[in-house]
């Protein structure tokens, strides 16, 4: 008895440690994971239901991921019930996905199931705007929904305060059996300018909403010195200003508006007044703008000019503005010196321009109304004034920004040079403008390389050219072959060819510096630069202009370089939003991408190689074509072969034009041309009449193959591809005629083969017997010797003597017929 209680107990302890062992290794669970429905639109809330072990944490993984959207803890009996949103936050975008229940603090996936994930809304493109989310008052806006199958769903519009405002009560939408739905929205007018969301209902809760803005009305503005224009602080603006109607493009009549200037750190620096039904405005001097704060406008920086409309009416309410970036800068001026005829020499007369303009340290505009208050003309020799003449108050600045002096230079002996200084003043500014040169002898030199750019490791060749009038010769030459803060070379030398070994761990621009002297004491110098690439990647594509997405574009690569060895370029196609639409990585030379359907009409095409130490790139632009083509056909039948007409037949043509790009057709020419003739012709077409015949009568005097060109013209000069039509041009003659669409002369020769056939057979019928006698064999001659081939060895080859009979052939023989 004490024994079989013994081993009960022992029985027991070990069956308590079997279990919590079995539970975790899983062993005799039954885990399970399941959502309360296959399809979800995003935005909507998943319902998990998840059954485990009694008490037990768990991880809700998507698609193997390695992350956990969700932890989890089963109640007494082994459940749980969790909501998690489907969203892209949760890794559960549009597609199918598998949601997977993972025992906690590993990545042991016990269950799964699966479920797909639609996208629910998306506005389709903007007729006017070409752009999704984007709509003018006055338009139609279709709505898509990819939802569940054979479901109703609600929408509804709500401005930014949740205000219902189109429709104010939801409106149903079907999806039908391919889980698609539409619904059309019309953007009335008193709707107004601004952001709204369009809302995804369900059982009056919102699952899903996208914004979109309304755009009814547009505002330009340009200024008189174009985009990027500089001014100084003494300057004032002129503004030109348009507010329109987006949908139609007419001005909107007594508009009023708005203008402020804003600082680079986005302060605003004033506040012009409402200006009333003008297409223009002048802004205060810039110099006399603060923020408010004591902070004036500098020279030297970037401001912008912004104009607003706002209006509030019946119809709603609008608002929109625009800009334009300009820049504030120093006074800075130039002289230059040109000789009217020839070269500027002894008793000639010389242009001399004076310019002026508003500067920053990498951007020029011109300055008008710049006083010059002084030229002063110098003409020396060495240290001694040969002649010297001085212009005050000479005047100001036209609207290029320029002053013109002509000044005759009088008779001066040879080695003279020339000194202008120009003093020009704007405001409280001023600057000193030179110039220097020879006036006699007429002396240059000039730098000449072998190639567009070099390889790190390549030998430039780099050719001088100096020029010089009889009786002066060039003596040497410095050369000076330097970088930033490098001198790669410094040499003088007469000889005109410097080869120049780049080095092999250097890439940039080279900069090079020659002066050439000249006996008589004169010199020249010149300045040049090429630019050096560690390696280079060639580009070109098989066009450059598609006309709609779905286009296949070849591009064509080649990699040269001297001290990179990459295993493969990496190519990227991007839009010009930068989305990356293709990638690929491979050797070099060429691949094939399809241009992408969306909204962009530009991409770059860039090509990438490295080898661990060196990077080089280089793209190329691939743009939707702009324009029209035309397609043209000849309707009218030819009366001979085809495509040919006599002098005097008239000939109508059928045309078809088609836009590509996004612009508005506006009436345009239609011009038909016989090329390489004065004949031409030409009318004018609206849009409804891209698709018509016209004709031409061929002038009476033209023979031969001619080509009519079919394009049209726009105000814009918008590009278009010409419709060709190829013709001939014959005078009526019976050679040319036809009998059952069968040239005449063909028929002839036909009906001439057809007789010589027909005497033949008649006279195998006859039996008569036609002989062809051999001619008599000439007796053998014997063939020249050809001349010896020159043997530089001295070996004499032996030759054959070769003889040749009278060739016979099959037809020497006596033949019956």
């Amino acid at each position: 008895m004490m024994k079989r209680a013994v081993m009960l107990v022992l029985s027991m302890l070990l069956l308590g440690l079997l279990i919590p062992m079995a539970q975790s290794m899983g062993m005799g669970a039954n885990e399970s994971i399941s959502t309360n429905k296959a399809v979800y639109v995003l935005g909507e809330t998943m319902t998990l239901r998840i059954h485990g072990l009694n008490s037990t944490w768990y991880e809700i993984h998507v698609d193997n991921g390695h992350y956990a959207i969700a932890y989890v803890q089963t109640d007494k009996e082994g459940n749980n019930v969790t909501k998690i949103k489907v969203s892209y936050a949760n890794h559960l975008g549009p597609g199918t996905h598998s949601i997977q229940l993972v025992r906690y603090g590993t990545e042991d996936v016990l269950a799964e199931t699966e479920i797909e994930v639609r996208e629910g809304l998306s506005l389709w493109p903007s007729e006017y705007t070409n752009t999704p989310g984007v709509y003018l008052g006055g338009e139609t806006m279709w709505v898509k929904l990819h939802g569940e199958n054979n479901k109703v769903y609600e929408i509804n519009i709500t401005d930014n305060n949740g205000r219902g405002v189109y429709p104010r009560n939801k409106t149903a939408i079907s999806i039908k059996t391919d889980g698609k739905g539409y619904a059309i929205f019309n953007i009335t007018l008193n709707m107004g300018d601004g952001g709204y969301d369009i809302n995804l209902c369900e059982n009056n809760t919102i699952i899903q909403n996208t914004n979109f803005l309304v755009k009814s009305v547009g505002v330009e503005v340009s200024i008189d010195k174009g985009k990027n224009g500089v001014y100084l602080l003494s300057e004032k603006i002129q503004a030109y200003v348009s507010v329109y109607w987006l949908k139609t493009h007419t001005l909107i009549r007594n508009a009023n508006y708005r203008w402020w200037i804003v600082d680079y750190d986005n302060h605003s620096l004033t506040f012009g007044p409402y200006m009333e039904n003008s297409t223009q405005f002048t802004t205060y001097t810039l110099g006399s703008y603060e923020n408010g704060h004591g902070v004036h406008m500098v020279p030297n920086h970037e401001y912008i000019l912004k104009v607003a409309y706002e209006n509030t009416n019946s119809t709603g309410k609008y608002y929109c503005e625009n800009a334009v970036k300009f820049y504030t800068g120093s006074l800075y001026a130039t002289v230059d010196v040109q000789p009217i005829i020839g070269s500027l020499s002894s008793e000639s007369s010389a242009k001399i321009t004076v310019s002026a303009f508003a500067a920053t340290s990498s951007l020029l505009s011109p300055l008008s109304n710049a006083k010059i208050n002084f030229v002063n003309i110098t003409i020396y020799n060495h240290w001694n004034t040969l002649w010297h003449k001085n212009y005050t108050n000479y005047g100001y600045t036209d609207k290029s920004g320029e002053a013109v002096l002509v000044q005759n230079i009088p008779k001066v002996e040879a080695g003279a040079k020339i000194s202008v200084k120009a003093m020009v003043s704007y405001g409280n500014e001023k600057y000193m403008a030179t110039y220097e040169d020879w006036i006699s002898p007429f002396v240059t030199v000039s730098i000449h390389f072998d190639k567009d750019f070099y390889l790190s490791g390549d030998t430039a060749n780099i050719q001088l050219k100096a020029n010089a009038p009889n009786g002066v010769s060039v003596e040497s030459y410095d050369v000076m072959i330097f970088t930033n803060n490098i001198v790669f070379y410094h040499k003088t030398t007469s000889n005109s060819q410097i080869d120049y070994k780049i080095p092999a761990n250097y890439s940039g621009v080279v900069y090079l510096r020659v002066t050439a002297y000249f006996s008589g004491g004169y010199y020249k110098s010149a300045y040049g630069y090429f630019n050096v690439y560690y390696g280079y990647i060639y580009m070109s594509a098989s066009k450059y202009y598609y006309l709609n997405p779905g286009d296949k574009i070849t591009v064509y690569t080649k990699f040269v370089s001297n001290v990179m060895n990459p295993k493969s370029l990496t190519y990227r196609v991007i839009d010009d939003s930068g989305n990356v639409v293709y990638s690929k990585s491979e050797s070099a030379g060429e691949f094939t991408f399809t241009v992408p359907q969306g909204h962009s009409s530009k991409y770059k095409v860039m090509a990438e190689a490295t080898d661990g130490r060196h990077v080089v790139s280089n793209s190329i632009d691939i743009s939707q074509f702009k324009g029209y083509v035309i397609s043209t056909k000849i309707l009218t039948p030819s009366k001979y072969e085809n495509s040919v007409y006599e002098p005097g037949d008239t000939i109508e043509i059928a045309y078809n034009i088609t836009k590509f790009g996004e612009f508005t057709p506006h009436t345009l020419v239609l011009h038909w041309v016989i090329l390489n003739t004065n004949y031409r012709w030409e009318k004018s077409i609206t849009p409804k009449e891209f698709s018509g015949k016209i004709s031409l009568k061929i002038p009476s005097e033209l023979r031969g193959g001619y080509i009519i060109a079919v394009y049209v013209t726009d105000a814009e000069g918008s590009a278009n591809i010409e419709g060709f039509l190829t013709i001939n041009v014959e005078s009526g003659s019976w050679s040319m005629k036809s009998v059952a669409g069968m040239p005449t002369l063909s028929l002839i020769n036909l009906i001439l083969v057809i007789v010589a056939i027909v005497l033949g057979v008649f006279a195998l019928l006859r039996g008569t017997n036609m002989k062809i006698e051999r001619k008599p064999k000439l007796p053998k001659r014997q063939k020249k010797s050809a001349p010896k081939p020159y043997n530089p060895e001295g070996n004499e080859e032996e030759t054959e003597e070769v003889t040749e009979e009278n060739p016979t052939s099959e037809f020497d023989e006596e033949l019956e017929l």
